[in-house]
């Protein structure tokens, strides 16, 4: 009887040792992985970048800086005059705007500058006239202008005079250009 007894015992040594059985071996879980959170990407665009939504544009944004917390900008409007230098719009002032929506609305980037607050500003009264829009007077009807652009500085407007030719057709001619006030065109001609 010992004799099956210490056979009983071997065979189980053997068991236990070989992984076949759980009876000495405490059981070991394996870990539960942790998820890693996927880190958001920085953002496009750094502080005192200036930022257009085309490159022929004159107004655009300048970065004044960003919170990777919140996932925003704080940008400030500004002009470009012709020589390159920018200007704040003196009634607009800064604002807090999700990354992804300056990103996309406004893709080009013209450049840096180091400090954001050495800006001066100037006034400025949005047009209601488009480039490139055709406006006909109050009385001729026949009549009108094209307008061929607007500087913000002086607050003007460059135009052409168009003749209506029927059928939906004006004629003009870009090279005969003048100028006049923002206001009196505006008052003369319908929009």
């Amino acid at each position: 009887m010992w004799r099956n007894f210490g056979i009983f015992i071997i065979i189980v040594l053997f068991l236990s040792v070989s992984g076949c059985t759980d009876i000495i071996k405490p059981e070991v879980k394996s870990p539960t992985p942790t998820a890693t959170p996927t880190p958001l990407p920085n953002p496009q665009y750094t502080v005192g970048d200036l930022v257009k939504r085309n490159s022929d544009d004159n107004i655009g944004n300048i970065i004044i800086d960003y919170n990777l917390k919140t996932r925003k900008y704080t940008v400030r409007p500004i002009i470009f005059d012709e020589f390159g230098r920018i200007y704040y719009i003196k009634n607009q002032k800064e604002q807090s705007v999700p990354f992804a929506t300056v990103e996309s609305s406004y893709p080009v980037k013209t450049g840096n500058i180091n400090n954001p607050y050495g800006i001066s500003e100037i006034s400025y009264t949005k047009p209601k006239f488009a480039v490139n829009s055709i406006h006909r007077e109050e009385v001729d009807k026949n009549n009108g202008i094209i307008i061929l652009s607007f500087d913000y500085f002086t607050d003007k407007y460059t135009y052409a005079f168009a003749y209506y030719e029927g059928g939906g057709t004006w004629s003009y001619d870009k090279e005969a250009k003048h100028t006049g006030r923002r206001v009196a065109i505006e008052n003369q001609y319908k929009k």
